[in-house]
């Protein structure tokens, strides 16, 4: 009876440690999600139990397979993947963990970096907290990094109250906005915000969406005359073109409709700077979808303060 009462204590005890282990290991921070998936890290395959010696029976039964089955044994494909595994990595036979590579779209959390370039001298910048104040004469530019290849929209809210696009650009990619996963891009491309004499607050407001959002590429693109192409993806087809300063204006509520199509539930939000925990150093933000969905969004308000 005693024995049985240890026993009992320890598994409970056990039971009860691995509960905040577990919680541990998934407590993720947006950084963490947003590398994971940018860099298609895999979990390290399980160790592989100790080898048990063969018994003398098993040996005889060895000898004596056929070279016939030998052969069909040979022939006989791996264990399938499964295309729609929602792990990194997928149990194949006797507990051994065969790593897979993470696809666009394949469960892995859909992450934005957003970081505010200032120029210091000539072209060069530094990154600058985006809750900075900034003053008459600064110049500016957004430096954007998505963890996986998505869609980028990026609008400004001028003082008539309306939004107009500084992403998708004509001069960058030919005006796509399909980013690449880990590449970097600024905008605006070779030029600079400019904050004049007015102080204010000027707003932007970034979707990464692994979908187009067909409500805001009918505002951005446009049709040549004569060329058949589907209405909900015109950019897609030869015949697209990006609309210049015929651009018609994004409303209010053009944009608070994109922006409820996200659950705040699904978004990881982490801001880092030099004080931040870890080797990197860095002032960014991070934003992840962390729901891993075929459609997954991203949006982000980012407000710049001018004095």
């Amino acid at each position: 009876m005693r024995n049985k009462m240890m026993f009992f204590l320890a598994a409970a005890g056990a039971f009860a440690i691995g509960i905040p282990m577990c919680a541990q290991q998934q407590e993720m921070t947006a950084r963490d999600m947003f590398e994971s998936a940018a860099g298609l890290l895999v979990p390290a395959p399980a160790a592989k139990p100790a080898k048990t010696p063969k018994s003398k029976t098993a040996k005889t039964a060895a000898a004596r397979t056929s070279p016939g089955a030998k052969a069909e044994q040979a022939k006989s494909p791996p264990a399938s993947k499964s295309s729609g595994a929602p792990a990194a990595a997928i149990t194949a036979g006797q507990g051994e963990v065969v790593p897979v590579s993470l696809r666009s779209g394949a469960a892995a959390p859909l992450g934005l970096r957003y970081s505010i370039l200032r120029q210091v001298q000539g072209n060069q910048t530094e990154e600058v907290n985006a809750d900075s104040t900034f003053h008459s004469g600064d110049r500016i530019r957004l430096s954007i990094q998505a963890n996986d290849t998505a869609h980028l929209y990026i609008v400004q809210r001028g003082s008539s109250g309306n939004w107009s696009v500084l992403f998708p650009s004509p001069e960058i990619a030919n005006g796509s906005n399909l980013i690449e996963r880990g590449k970097q891009y600024e905008v605006p491309n070779g030029q600079w915000f400019a904050f004049d004499q007015q102080a204010g607050e000027e707003q932007l407001f970034i979707v990464l969406s692994r979908k187009p959002e067909a409500d805001l590429e009918n505002v951005i693109y446009s049709l040549r005359q004569g060329t058949k192409t589907s209405p909900a993806a015109p950019r897609e087809q030869a015949g697209a073109t990006i609309l210049a300063e015929n651009r018609p204006p994004i409303g209010d509520d053009l944009v608070s409709r994109v922006r409820s199509q996200v659950f705040a539930r699904d978004l990881v939000f982490e801001k880092v700077d030099e004080n931040t925990p870890g080797e990197k150093k860095e002032k960014a933000v991070y934003v992840v979808n962390k729901s891993g969905s075929a459609d997954s969004r991203v949006v982000a308000d980012v407000k710049l303060h001018h004095r």
